[in-house]
């Protein structure tokens, strides 16, 4: 990506602060990047507290990040 790593060596890509993946970020850009090089062949992890106050802002990131399963977990989870 950007000349420095191959897309197809990427098998799995982690996100923190995922809630910051809108529009510009630098990590949209390299999502796009890597499911255009590798026909969606990576796994993402995408990890946030706090994935937005409204449906809509949810949504995008669901968009911008490909995100095909979604898992909350709370304080009174046992795991």
């Amino acid at each position: 990506i950007a000349g420095r790593y191959s897309a197809s060596n990427v098998a799995l890509l982690v996100i923190d602060e995922a809630h910051r993946a809108r529009g510009n970020a630098a990590v949209c850009g390299v999502v796009r990047e890597i499911y255009t090089r590798t026909n969606a062949a990576v796994r993402i992890l995408a990890l946030t507290a706090t994935p937005g106050s409204t449906k809509g802002q949810v949504q995008q990131l669901i968009s911008e990040l490909k995100i095909a399963r979604i898992e909350c977990k709370t304080e009174s989870d046992h795991d």
